[in-house]
């Protein structure tokens, strides 16, 4: 209804790195193996979903993309793709 507010939602805080956790930047996660990467994105707060693709002569499980890049900052509430070779 009109008026409400909603107190999850600060225009100040919202999508930054004040408040609401440590937001982190990410790490290049590239050539990692998908147990590194996931460890790194958890340590920044942030969710990940693991995504499987086929990369050529690239071993299995390891890292051949990521979503965002290298240097964006994350944390909670951020979700982080990581491509894992399969």
């Amino acid at each position: 209804a009109a008026g409400d507010t909603n107190p999850l939602t600060n225009p100040e805080t919202d999508g930054g790195t004040l408040g609401g956790g440590p937001a982190a930047s990410i790490p290049d996660l590239l050539g990692l193996t998908v147990e590194e990467a996931i460890s790194h994105v958890e340590s920044t707060g942030a969710s990940y979903i693991v995504v499987g693709v086929r990369e050529g002569d690239v071993p299995i499980g390891q890292v051949v993309g990521q979503s965002p890049e290298e240097g964006a900052t994350v944390g909670p509430g951020d979700l982080v793709t990581i491509s894992v070779s399969r």
